[in-house]
């Protein structure tokens, strides 16, 4: 009866430890978990910072090397100048005495002159060909470190793409040429991306469906506003929700000043795989010029394309005083698992929000979604861009959930 007891002890013991060390492992992995995040965004803006100041020392590079560029053809200009006038006042003193072959005492202080002059014109001549080799040599030796610091940018930036493991899909936030951006990454094996078009004409919060979300069973971990949209909330162009087409492509020219319609715009889609793709619109349309799109479970259409197949839009200028809070898409490749949502925290410039989609986030199609009135909100594992916005109301909405 006491070894009973005894034994009943034991085995409450044995697992209580076993329950308490189960417990604490699960406890580690979660906050490891947690912590990845912070890790994550600590690894890619280290990658980010070597990769600016790679281009930096490269940019650098390339100007100086320009520089001995010019320097090297106005020498080679100031050569064939000088040779020029030598010839040109030999041939000169040569007629010159066929003409005066009497006049002993003029040619003969001419020719004292002409001779003073040669050898003024040779002498700087020799001195510009004696600068002309030194910085001819110093090219030779200036290209070679040019290519060591192109080398070293492009590593840079290898450097980010591997910052972020491949599996990874989260928020970020990251400094990018003094802007700040939040970042939500989305692998469709982790999260599922519906558009959720707007219930009514006065629109919808970003807190509005975030509850629809999870009165529709879900889990909802990432929201941002889904293209631009007219004073009913409707979407300007092109809007599929859950497979079916709420507004058809839009490729009238209304007004070319207004970014919508700054041309190429273009559509960000979902296909019924979960695949994510960005392409011009002009495109998408020879794509599905039936208009069937079965295929397809959410799309919208917004301008301007801000990459296109790895080459920024051609309106974009750098130093832009252009400046706004902006949001966009962009994909590394058509039809891929993974896409990247971004919001920038502070205003910004046309052209370094897509030098950040392509860049940074390896984006070789990008779209802008829309400008001062772009909201995003994320919350996952502990990682949150902030405080949830309850008053703007906007029209269609990007959505990010889990099951």
């Amino acid at each position: 009866m006491f070894f009973g007891k005894l034994l009943g002890i034991f085995m409450k013991s044995v697992l209580l430890i076993l329950l308490f060390v189960c417990s604490s492992k699960t406890q580690v992995k979660q906050s490891t978990i947690i912590k990845s995040d912070t890790v994550v965004e600590n690894r890619v803006q280290k990658a980010i910072d070597q990769y600016e100041k790679a281009i930096n020392d490269y940019a650098t590079a390339e100007y100086r090397n320009d520089s001995l560029v010019r320097i090297i053809r106005t020498l080679k200009e100031q050569v064939y100048i000088n040779s020029r006038s030598i010839e040109s006042y030999v041939s000169d003193l040569i007629q010159h005495n066929r003409i005066n072959v009497s006049d002993t005492v003029n040619n003969a202080k001419r020719i004292e002159e002409a001779t003073n002059a040669l050898k003024n014109y040779y002498s700087r001549l020799l001195n510009i060909e004696s600068e002309l080799q030194s910085a001819e040599n110093k090219l030779i030796t200036f290209t070679k470190y040019l290519e060591n610091k192109k080398n070293d940018y492009q590593k840079a930036k290898t450097g980010i793409n591997r910052s972020i493991p491949g599996s990874y899909s989260g928020g970020l936030r990251l400094r990018y040429h003094n802007n700040w951006y939040h970042v939500f990454l989305i692998d469709k094996h982790y999260f599922k991306t519906e558009i959720y078009g707007a219930k009514s004409n006065e629109g919808q919060t970003l807190s509005d469906c975030w509850e629809r979300i999870r009165k529709d069973g879900h889990t909802p971990v990432m929201i941002m506003n889904a293209g631009m949209f007219n004073a009913a909330h409707d979407a300007e162009g092109l809007l599929i929700v859950n497979r079916k087409k709420i507004s058809g492509l839009n490729l009238t020219n209304r007004n070319p000043n207004t970014n919508f319609y700054m041309f190429p715009n273009g559509v960000f889609h979902i296909d019924t795989s979960g695949c994510f793709s960005v392409e011009e619109s002009i495109s998408f349309q020879r794509k599905y010029n039936n208009e069937d799109y079965s295929g397809i479970k959410a799309a919208t259409q917004s301008g301007p394309m801000l990459v296109v197949n790895n080459t920024i839009h051609k309106n974009f200028t750098l130093g832009s005083s252009n400046v706004n809070i902006r949001n966009g898409v962009g994909v590394t490749d058509q039809n891929t698992e993974k896409v990247s949502f971004v919001l920038s925290e502070s205003k910004v410039n046309f052209f370094d929000l897509s030098i950040f989609f392509r860049d940074v986030l390896n984006c070789s199609n990008a779209l802008y979604l829309d400008g001062v009135v772009s909201r995003m909100y994320y919350d996952y594992l502990g990682q949150s861009s902030g405080r949830i916005d309850m008053s703007q109301h906007l029209g269609p909405l990007i959505t990010v959930y889990k099951d």
